[in-house]
């Protein structure tokens, strides 16, 4: 609290059940092209990572960008006069940490606590396509900026053409500015999370032009979201970090969008409450409606789950307790020319299963 006290910029709270990583990165991107900008190192955002962040924080910097994150009730309330942040981004309000929280309207409401402990004045910037969140009573006193697909969005996504694996193609529209750019990540909630940047970027000042700019720049943290291309023309796409219900189908549809024949290893989504079977079994009949070509599914009860969901599709599929023991399995059905989508909650340790197929293609 001291260090925070005795800094004199500006600091942005990222705030939401997914995407604050990216957002961070992607909001730290859009205003490093104007000031000197300081953000949290991956994904440090709990009760430990964020108090250190703060200690080693550069305190010549003009804005840091914080991102918050919490599992449990009353979180916030311990996070937030830590940061005290003068503006909040909120991603969005989805099914992460159901164990212990009973529904979304809770979850929201455990967030939106940071407004309690911001500093006066600030903005606010809020996903319109999220109606949880275009519910909230917002402070009088702060400027709030909407942005996504929702044409009552203040910063309007739209996408004039079909995504590749190579990125997604995008125009963002503020006002009478419209820009158009590449977003060089695979996936339509990746470029969401880009106009919740662009729409941070713009109440800090900066130009939309100069802000969609930035898109070309930008990569993939680690484990999310990354494309690698192997031999024989096998794209895999890792995002192996971690896993929930919404980010699970977000996956699932951004793989199958190119059109080449998809594997899908998925693990187990953990902290989920007592739907959890259900949410699981659900995954898996998306993957069958999606036409996945084959399902590995690793972890305990629950990823068997995801088979039983998936196995009215008659297509191949099988439940491992740990990667390794799938792995045969796996390469028993990697084709040339096809794709390999690797996603589970983080304890899971998918990650490994990257990097061994990496190191051995």
């Amino acid at each position: 609290k001291a260090v925070r006290h005795g800094f004199r910029g500006s600091v942005v709270g990222i705030v939401g059940s997914c995407g604050k990583t990216t957002v961070k990165d992607f909001t730290a991107a859009v205003l490093a092209t104007s000031y000197r900008t300081y953000a949290t190192p991956g994904s440090r955002n709990n009760l430990l990572g964020l108090p250190e962040t703060l200690v080693n924080a550069d305190v010549e910097a003009e804005v840091w960008v914080m991102e918050m994150g919490i599992s449990m009730p009353g979180e916030m309330a311990e996070l937030a006069p830590i940061a005290e942040p003068d503006s909040v981004v909120f991603t969005t309000i989805q099914p992460v940490h159901t164990e212990f929280f009973e529904g979304l309207t809770a979850i929201r409401d455990e967030k939106v606590r940071v407004l309690a402990h911001r500093r006066p004045g600030g903005f606010l910037v809020l996903n319109a396509d999220d109606p949880l969140l275009m519910d909230l009573a917002v402070p009088p006193d702060m400027k709030v900026l909407t942005y996504g697909t929702n044409p009552s969005a203040g910063v309007r996504l739209e996408f004039p053409r079909g995504e590749t694996f190579e990125g997604v193609p995008l125009r963002l529209c503020h006002g009478e500015a419209s820009v158009s750019g590449l977003l060089p990540l695979p996936g339509k909630h990746q470029a969401m999370n880009f106009a919740a940047a662009c729409a941070a970027g713009l109440l800090f000042g900066v130009d939309l032009e100069a802000a969609v700019e930035v898109a070309g720049t930008l990569r993939p943290a680690d484990h999310r979201g990354v494309v690698v291309e192997l031999p024989g023309g096998v794209l895999l796409y890792d995002d192996s970090y971690n896993a929930n219900p919404t980010a699970m189908a977000l996956a699932l549809r951004t793989v199958t969008s190119w059109d080449r024949p998809v594997i899908a290893v998925l693990g187990e989504m953990r902290e989920l409450d007592a739907e959890s079977p259900h949410r699981h079994r659900e995954v898996g009949e998306l993957a069958a409606r999606l036409r996945v070509s084959a399902l590995l599914a690793v972890g305990g009860e629950d990823a068997g789950e995801l088979c039983e969901g998936f196995r009215p599709s008659g297509n191949p599929c099988a439940h491992v307790g740990r990667w390794e023991d799938g792995e045969a399995w796996l390469r028993e059905r990697i084709a040339g020319g096809g794709a390999v989508l690797v996603k589970a909650s983080r304890a899971v340790g998918l990650d490994g299963l990257v990097d061994r197929l990496r190191e051995r293609p």
